[in-house]
C-alpha cells in the first residue's frame, strides 16, 4: 500500500447470505404465481373450447416445470383423439378456434402483474 494511503475492509457476508435468500424466495414466489396462472390458464381455456361433447374441455392440460431458483415455466396442452382424427387440432388449426391462445392473450399482462408483485413482495420479505 502506498504511504499515506487508506486500507478499507468490508465484510460483505451479510449481503451474501441476503442475496441466497433472497434468490430462494423469488424462486418460490415465481413457482406459486406460475401454479396459479397454470390452474387460471386451464379453466379459461376450458371455458373457451368449442362444446361438442365436452370431452375436448376435459382434455385440456397443464404441464408446470420448475426448473432451478425462478426458471418456471407453463406449458398447456390439448390433445383429443378418437378414432385416429386429431378433433384438437382440428379445432384449433383448422377452424382457427384458438381457445389456448385467447385465453394466454387476453391474460398476458395480468399474470405479468401477478408475477410481478409476488416478486417484489417475496423481495421485501426479505429486506428489499
Amino acid at each position: 500500500m502506498p504511504r499515506g494511503g487508506v486500507e478499507v475492509d468490508l465484510d460483505l457476508s451479510g449481503l451474501v447470505r441476503l442475496l441466497d435468500r433472497t434468490d430462494d424466495a423469488l424462486g418460490e414466489a415465481a413457482q406459486g404465481a406460475a401454479k396459479g396462472i397454470a390452474k387460471q390458464w386451464q379453466q379459461e381455456s376450458r371455458d373457451h373450447a368449442p362444446v361438442d361433447k365436452g370431452f375436448l374441455r376435459r382434455q385440456i392440460s397443464q404441464k408446470l416445470d420448475r426448473g432451478t431458483g425462478s426458471n418456471v415455466s407453463i406449458e398447456m396442452s390439448s390433445n383429443t383423439y378418437r378414432k385416429d382424427f386429431n378433433y384438437s387440432y382440428y379445432q384449433h388449426e383448422v377452424k382457427k378456434r384458438k381457445y389456448l391462445d385467447t385465453t394466454a392473450e387476453e391474460n398476458r399482462e395480468a399474470w405479468r402483474n401477478q408475477i410481478r408483485s409476488r416478486l417484489i413482495v417475496a423481495a421485501k420479505k426479505e429486506g428489499w
